[in-house]
């Protein structure tokens, strides 16, 4: 019953606006932070029923703090605060004419999370050792949804404590859809052998940090002490350190020493422990939980590498080195869900990796990996929208249109900028709200992309401008947000992908607006780049000596008109704002010189009054075509 209800109520949240989904996370966290008294009380009882029956380990697990439950609030509030997950156009493509196929974001489903002494997530399962806590976190979240959305109730949140009740709900698959186990070994072990719902989790979190021969001593103390000793529960706690043999009689010292300065008892391997006269572990396979940890030599990269496989879990492998080679080979090597390159194991976290609240760590291979947020507990569906199309044995429509229309993640919820760098500096074609001057780094504008349908065509290409990466270079233009609601931005980008076709690259850039800014003023702006791939760009000519160049764009005509009224007008709108690129304005000169030596007059260079226009005549095209279509 209480699935069901959830599933229930799953749906009619998914009906609520945006906006109203925020305001409901936010109350829940404001409810949270208001109860902090109650929530520690009952949370104390939980604490001194168990004290003495449940491994030290778990009882750490089990103990709220008020810092933790301003963190916990924090984490429910960031939900909200990142774009909308729902509904996101992961992919669209017109699959034939006016047949659209799109790929959207949707919620997995229903979920069962069980708990076992953790009453800091929501929503929860837990084990007898949380009772309490759960029940009061429980009902808090309750009130807020019955009083916050009525429509959807409490049903969302459901709370069982009977053992036999969590069997059979891990019995029905055909209601529930994933199952989050947090717990020990012992718990998730259970879950994954008693169910066939997909189970989401990691059983155990064997991390190891290694310190390589190149180690910077100070970074190494602090990432092993750490590691281990920030919270030694945690799952995300080394387990084992490996240092490299050459470093056996001085910094592999230190890191004991350091270690047990920070109370930590060392368990050595065969190696180390003959070495140094420390007691033997009795297995390096071992979860700990605790201020314990494993310690060994090791000769090298790969024998670290064969050791984290052997005796690891997947879950997070640490190197710390000042060799990049060495930290490249280990990061692409280690077979972990969360590899780290001279940084706390720690780290792999759901909120410390600006997931927002993490509702649990994976070690699978399928479907999420590592901390997984919001992200995680997301699937697609492919939505088709036709005008009446049929298959009719695959001659029912004309596949000749094929193409795609908006690239991954191209349509996302709230602030959309676009940076340009050719005419979208003077002649942007849509209407835009914001609107930011300045440059991008590591890309050089370059004359190398062929037009055939703006500024040449196919017989003789014209050139325009594109981009080429130059870790020394900057690229001066200018960054629009696009204006309007998410549909009439969408629209936009619709217009973009057919104006800019051509250009089969998408990268997201920051733009920053003077030289020594300490932060950009755009952080995410999306740019059109022509890359060098015949497959997926044909019209691509590549660099040519510059008289070539200012043949070309002195000669070369178009639908759109003639090239050199392309570079001019390029040219006098970076001059209009003060902006340098000497490889355009050293092209306009030869172009110049060019066009005097075979008596070619230049064209008017106005730009299109009205910046939309270009964007409606587009537009226009559009509904045209598919009258002509309804027509015929």
């Amino acid at each position: 019953e209480a699935a069901i209800k959830a599933r229930s109520a799953s749906r009619q949240l998914q009906a609520l606006k945006s906006e109203d989904r925020v305001a409901l996370l936010d109350a829940i966290a404001d409810t949270l932070v208001a109860h902090t008294d109650d929530i520690l009380a009952a949370n104390a009882q939980d604490v001194e029923s168990a004290t003495g029956k449940i491994t030290d380990s778990l009882l750490q697990r089990l103990i709220l703090k008020p810092a933790k439950i301003s963190q916990l609030a924090d984490g429910i509030r960031s939900i909200g605060r990142q774009d909308e997950p729902l509904g996101r156009v992961i992919s669209a493509t017109q699959i034939a004419e006016d047949l659209e196929l799109r790929k959207i974001s949707v919620p997995i489903g229903v979920l069962l999370i069980i708990f076992e002494a953790r009453p800091d997530a929501l929503p929860q399962i837990g084990g007898k050792e949380a009772a309490h806590s759960n029940a009061i976190l429980h009902r808090l979240i309750s009130e807020v949804l019955d009083a916050r959305a009525p429509s959807v109730g409490s049903g969302l949140v459901s709370l069982v404590t009977s053992r036999d009740d969590i069997d059979a709900l891990l019995k029905l698959d055909d209601v529930i859809d994933l199952v989050i186990p947090r717990g020990g070994n012992a718990l998730v072990s259970h879950i994954q052998r008693s169910t066939r719902i997909p189970v989401l989790g990691h059983a155990d979190g064997i991390c190891h940090v290694y310190v390589d021969a190149e180690a910077d001593p100070a970074k190494a103390l602090a990432i092993a002490v750490d590691s281990k000793a920030d919270y030694p529960a945690a799952c995300n706690a080394a387990e084992t350190i490996l240092v490299h043999a050459s470093l056996a009689d001085g910094l592999a010292r230190e890191l004991l020493e350091a270690l047990k300065g920070a109370g930590v008892a060392v368990h050595a391997g065969p190696r180390a422990a003959e070495r140094y006269g420390l007691e033997r572990a009795a297995s390096l396979r071992h979860e700990y939980s605790s201020l314990d940890v494993g310690f060994e030599l090791v000769d090298d990269l790969a024998a670290a590498i064969d050791h984290i496989h052997a005796h690891g879990s997947s879950h997070t492998e640490v190197v710390v080195t000042e060799n990049q080679a060495t930290a490249d080979t280990f990061l692409q090597l280690v077979d972990a869900a969360c590899v780290h390159h001279n940084a706390s194991s720690r780290f792999s976290d759901g909120f410390r990796y600006g997931l927002g609240a993490e509702v649990g760590i994976s070690t699978g291979r399928i479907h999420a990996r590592g901390p997984v947020g919001v992200e995680g507990l997301l699937t697609t569906k492919f939505v088709l929208r036709g005008t009446g199309q049929v298959v009719n044995k695959d001659q029912g429509v004309n596949r000749g249109a094929v193409m795609t229309v908006a690239a991954p993640s191209a349509v996302p919820s709230g602030s959309i900028w676009i940076f340009g760098f050719g005419s979208l500096v003077h002649s942007p074609g849509f209407e835009f709200k914001g609107r930011v001057e300045g440059f991008i780094r590591g890309y050089r504008r370059v004359f190398w992309q062929g037009s055939t349908d703006h500024r040449g065509h196919p017989g003789a290409p014209g050139r325009v401008a594109t981009l080429h990466e130059d870790p020394e270079a900057v690229t001066w233009g200018v960054a629009y947000e696009l204006a309007g609601s998410h549909e009439e931005q969408e629209r936009t980008l619709h217009y973009l992908e057919w104006r800019e076709k051509q250009y089969d690259i998408r990268r997201h850039v920051s733009v920053w607006a003077a030289p020594g800014d300490a932060r950009p003023a755009v952080e995410d702006a999306l740019v059109y780049i022509a890359g060098s791939d015949p497959g997926s760009n044909p019209d691509y000519l590549g660099p040519a000596p510059l008289a070539t160049l200012a043949h070309t764009v002195a000669t070369a005509e178009g639908p759109s008109g003639p090239n050199h009224v392309y570079l001019f007008r390029l040219a006098n709108g970076l001059r209009m704002l003060g902006m340098d690129d000497p490889g355009v304005f050293e092209l306009e000169e030869a172009v110049k010189a060019r066009m005097a030596e075979l008596g070619l007059e230049c064209q008017s260079l106005e730009a299109p009054s009205n910046p939309a226009a270009d964007h409606a005549v587009y537009w226009e095209s559009v509904a045209k075509k598919k009258g002509e279509s309804a027509g015929a």
